[in-house]
């Protein structure tokens, strides 16, 4: 999905009499409206649908068995914001931009990002910053095209059958609608604050290659956590409907939960600024919606108490799966990752050189969906991944978030090489030699969307000892689906 960046409009606001104006009176003591200050903006997602075959294990290195989870994108999801707000870490200081007590849904259907009904005020701008006004009877929801065009819904069909209007799947070029946010306390900020109801809604499907062998399994209405036991019987292969999903990694344990987004970058919000800063909101879809099993007395997260023995859809990966960054993304793609990679390697044991990291012995399976966001010149800064199942040899997950801070993009952490090709370095807890850090070397960034290629990786990871940490190298085929 590519994005192109934006020269923002400037806006004049006249309060009062000017000098050559007959007004009625010599001077206005009417009190002035204070000078508006704005921030702008938009909110996107990545991830690829997880109905289509693409989810399955059908890259070269397909023995991967998934142990008691199974992950894919959602096809519609919603998770309800009570308050935004920009803060500076330095003065401790915070200004809320966005409040809703009670919180209000922000929905993703797709690719699409609905904000129109979110936010009070979103504007459609050409590429030259020029913003479109709206004929009666159009919307600006869906954004404009590479042409500077309002894109239209279109009339579909939904999962009961009735007919709706929804935006179309995004395309290159294409410029997302930004939301107009009034920031009343000028100044200096490096963080924005995020607060979100926990219980959300989420409808779709995911596949697995199981021991049992291939399974998909879908959302279904009432079988959630709120609901009596289930059992993977329980959840269809088709028709997904709307579910309870709890966003949070410690599922039912908390109404709400607060996340703080390192900007990278200090931002200046000044009154009457002739250009708003403008901030980036990005959900990586990619394995947001996760399937248990049931299959073992053990939950997927039991340090926060989800159970065991029942099936059930959850998300304990949210946290890990939103970023935010200063301007607009020029890109985003996504990829299928298939590792085979080797197992409980020891400090002691070298990293191969370059060329001989294939694994020989003593190998796993470890499959997953990487996301990369590219600036508008085409250079990456960003890159995220998740596995399929982070229960079973989690060797290639996290992100290029800065030491500590969960969240920021450290775009030093991608490295682009004299051949062109990539090096992406990624880590859990942003810190190497603590929880996990790793390597991808040399992606093509000019492999087409559907194709495959094989690469090297190398990490190190520990679970408890960070003095001690384990070492795994291997081969990993990508395959392309953004």
């Amino acid at each position: 999905m590519k994005l192109k960046s934006l020269s923002l409009p400037m806006s004049f606001v006249f309060f009062g009499c000017l000098p050559h104006w007959s007004c009625g009176k010599k001077e206005d003591d009417t009190p002035k409206a204070a000078p508006s200050a704005n921030l702008r903006m938009a909110i996107v997602a990545g991830g690829a649908a997880s109905t289509s075959s693409f989810n399955l294990a059908d890259v070269p290195f397909s023995g991967f068995v998934n142990g008691s989870i199974a992950s894919g994108t959602p096809d519609e999801m919603s998770v309800s914001i009570t308050k935004i707000s920009l803060a500076n870490s330095s003065t401790n200081s915070e200004t809320p931009i966005f409040s809703e007590p009670t919180g209000k849904p922000l929905t993703i259907e797709g690719s699409r990002v609905d904000i129109s009904s979110f936010f009070t005020k979103i504007e459609c701008l050409k590429e030259d910053g020029t913003i479109i006004e709206v004929p009666e009877g159009k919307t600006c929801k869906c954004g404009v095209t590479a042409a500077g065009e309002l894109i239209q819904q279109e009339e579909t069909t939904d999962q009961t059958g009735a007919k709706v209007l929804s935006c179309p799947p995004p395309k290159e070029g294409e410029i997302p609608p930004f939301a107009v946010l009034p920031v009343e306390q000028t100044g200096d900020y490096d963080v924005l604050k995020i607060e979100y109801l926990n219980r959300g809604e989420a409808s779709g499907c995911v596949s697995g290659k199981f021991a049992s062998g291939d399974a998909t399994h879908c959302t279904k209405t009432g079988k959630d956590l709120d609901a009596a036991a289930a059992t993977t019987a329980d959840f269809p292969a088709t028709g997904p409907t709307p579910a309870t999903i709890y966003w949070s990694k410690a599922g039912k344990g908390m109404n709400s939960f607060n996340k703080s987004y390192p900007i990278g970058s200090t931002i200046s919000i000044t009154a009457d600024d002739e250009e708003s800063p403008k901030l980036t909101f990005l959900i990586d879809r990619g394995r947001l919606l996760r399937f248990f099993t049931g299959t073992t007395s053990q939950g997927p997260n039991p340090v926060e108490g989800l159970p065991g023995s029942r099936a059930y859809f959850f998300s304990t990966v949210f946290e890990d799966s939103t970023y935010v960054f200063v301007g607009q993304p020029g890109n985003i793609r996504g990829y299928r990752y298939a590792a085979y990679v080797a197992k409980n390697k020891t400090p002691s044991d070298s990293f191969p050189a370059a060329g001989s990291r294939s694994c020989t012995s003593n190998c796993s399976y470890v499959n997953g969906w990487m996301t990369i966001i590219e600036d508008k010149d085409g250079k990456p800064f960003a890159v995220s991944m998740m596995p399929d199942d982070d229960n079973s040899f989690t060797v290639s997950k996290g992100s290029n978030a800065l030491p500590n801070k969960p969240g920021s993009i450290d775009s030093s952490k991608i490295t682009v090489n004299s051949d062109k090709t990539w090096t992406l370095q990624y880590s859990l807890f942003g810190q190497s030699g603590k929880g996990l850090a790793g390597t991808f070397y040399k992606l093509n960034p000019e492999l087409a969307v559907g194709t495959s290629q094989t690469i090297e990786m190398e990490a190190e990871y520990n679970d408890s000892q960070p003095t001690q940490p384990f070492r795994t190298w291997g081969e990993v085929t990508l395959q392309r689906g953004l």
